[in-house]
Formats: C-alpha cells, structure tokens, sequence
C-alpha cells in the first residue's frame, strides 16, 4: 500500500456542479459578496412588520420577493455561505433586482452552484481520479496509428456516439490488460475527496465562437467557481489523499500502474492541449487568450514534474480535453470545435495542478 498526500491548486476558474442553481431570492448581493441564507431564521429575526412584508410577497411574486429580501438582510443575521462576486455580476443583480421585463431576463439572476457537502465546497475524488485516467488514455493513443473516427457537422459538431466511447474503452481496457470493471486495475488507486477551503467566486461565462473570421461571446452563465491564482494569487490550495493498493494490483494483470507513469501521461495530455489552445486563440486574433495559456505554460514550468501534474476538470473543458478528437487522425479544420467557454471574457476554464508527497 503506497499513500501519498496531495495538494491541489487551481490555476483558473473550475466549475463543478451539483444540479443546483441559487434564484435571486435565494441569495443576497452587497458590498462585492453574495450571501446565502436560511430564510427561516431571516424571518425570525426581522419586526412584526418585516415579517408581514416578506409574507406577502411570498404570495406575490419572485420579483417582489427577492427585492424584499435585498431590502430586509443585513450579514448580521448570519449567513449559510459567503463568496466573493465579480463587479459584472453584481452590476447585473443591482440592475435586475427591481424587475424583468421577459423571463429570459429573470433567468439572468440564476447563478449555478458548486458541489457542496453541509455549504462547504469540494472536489470530488472521482472528478480527479476520471481527469487523471483521461490523461492516460490520451497518452497513449497520442503514440497510435489506428486511431480514427468520423467527426459531423450537421450543423452543430455532432461525435459519432457508435464510434467515439468505442475507441475510448477500447484502449483503455487494452492499456490496462481488463475485460471487466472487477479486473479494472484502476480499482487498486483511490482518490478522496479535497479538504479545505476553496477560494469561490461567481462570475460570468460566456461560450465564444470563431465564425467567418470573428470571434463572438454568446449568451452569458453565471457560475459558481473555484478561482485559480493566475485570476487570484491569494486562491487557496486544498488537500486530499491518494492511495494505491499494491497487494491489490498484483492480482490484476496489468502490475505497471504506478504514480510516475500517471504523471507522465497527465503531462503529455495537458501540453497537448494547451498547444492546441493556444493555437486556436492565436487563429482567433484574441491575445488574452493567448497570453493566458503562456502563462499557464510558464507557471508549469516552475514544477517538479517528477511529482506534480496539471489536469484539467469541471464544466467548459471543451471538445479537446474530454474526447480524443487531438489524436483521430481523421480530425480537421473543418471539425475541430470553433467554440471555447471563458470566464468573464478571458480564463479558460479547469485547469489545475496535483502535487503529490509520499506518506
């Protein structure tokens, strides 16, 4: 049994959901925070008065709600969770707060959350330890010959679903010597979720398309993030665990699972992509793109590559980190994805770097 404790640092902002998105009433903004709140205790603690007014807009509307309950919380009635807000979505909630002419407008007020057990946010262990296989399977088709499949546009890229999975699954179960998931040697390495604080912050996302030349941000989101220090040098760094089970692996077949080759791999992949990347921001004409992944290439640099690893996880990856679409050797121009999800109009979403110490 080889345990090893590792630290995880955001580099840019990672989203990873849980199903859940705040609306306006759920959430005060002020002073460059958001706040949430147990409504009851809201309630309890405001006059008679306040207590009537805040009913009867219950009965009323979600517009007439939520302008109640800007009105009436102060954040010394307590708080179930405190972020930080960029300036953007706090001009927006101040905009929108005494009403939306359409509905389209009302839903700009929803913000998706982060994963959270009891209002504290994690990782998840299997998010990292999915990130962390994905990285092996690229690595190794990178160095094969056979790899390809047929991509559509029609209009939208569309992966062919018979073909894709099938490439996946067929290298990673010849990699790892299995037929089954109990034969899975991958089942010998655990990941736990990540302790600590993470450095949240809600901000706006836009999904930007190269088309005809121009590069054009869509139809904004407002994400729950974890900030990264290339947005934030002050972002916190969280901790978590990795063990591998030796006794375990030695009845598998494949016996050569071991924390260099995962880290190796992981380093082939991301330096993939992030080539890629920069590249497409370079066709795009958009330096803040490109100056990004410059700076990311050049934080990496600074790292013992022996024992530490970028990955890249959570909500806006994109088509190059989470398909092998860089490795079919049926990929074109013409299919390459031309959309790239940013964060307030500049960071590349879910990159992050593991580093790991024996125990």
């Amino acid at each position: 049994m080889r345990a090893y404790q590792y630290k995880l640092t955001p580099l840019t902002p990672i989203h990873i959901g849980n199903g859940d998105s705040l609306e306006a009433y759920q959430y005060v903004i002020k002073d460059g925070h958001l706040y949430t709140f147990d409504m009851s205790t809201l309630y309890q603690k405001i006059s008679s008065k306040h207590q009537q007014l805040l009913k009867d807009a219950m009965l009323t509307n979600a517009i007439l709600l939520r302008t109640r309950v800007n009105d009436l919380y102060t954040e010394e009635y307590g708080y179930t969770s405190k972020m930080k807000v960029s300036r953007a979505i706090e001009k927006l909630y101040n905009d929108k707060l005494r009403g939306a002419s359409k509905q389209s407008m009302q839903n700009q007020l929803l913000i998706q959350a982060f994963i959270n057990s009891m209002n504290k946010a994690y990782i998840p262990g299997s998010t990292i330890k999915g990130a962390i296989r994905s990285g092996i399977v690229h690595a190794i088709a990178k160095e094969r010959e056979d790899v390809e499949y047929t991509i559509t546009k029609n209009p939208r890229i569309n992966l062919d679903k018979a073909k894709t999975p099938k490439w996946v699954q067929q290298i990673d179960n010849e990699y790892f010597e299995y037929n089954n998931i109990p034969q899975d040697p991958f089942k010998t390495v655990k990941i736990s979720d990540t302790v600590g604080e993470l450095s949240l912050l809600v901000g706006q996302t836009n999904v930007w398309t190269l088309k005809h030349g121009r590069f054009n941000s869509g139809v904004p989101m407002y994400l729950t993030c974890a900030s990264g220090v290339l947005q934030n040098a002050d972002a916190h760094t969280v901790e978590g665990r990795l063990v591998s089970d030796d006794k375990l692996l030695t009845k598998m077949k494949y016996q050569n699972l071991s924390l260099a080759d995962i880290i190796d791999d992981n380093w082939t992949k991301a330096l993939h992509v992030m080539e890629s990347e920069e590249e497409f921001f370079e066709r795009a004409g958009y330096s803040d793109g490109v100056a990004i992944y410059r700076k990311l290439q050049k934080y990496l640099r600074g790292l013992d590559m022996e024992m530490a690893m970028p990955l890249r996880m959570g909500r806006g990856c994109g088509m190059n980190s989470t398909t092998l679409n860089l490795v079919n050797k049926k990929r074109s121009n013409r299919t390459d994805p031309a959309s790239r999800m940013l964060f307030e109009g500049k960071y590349p979403m879910g990159w992050c770097v593991m580093e790991f110490v024996e125990l």
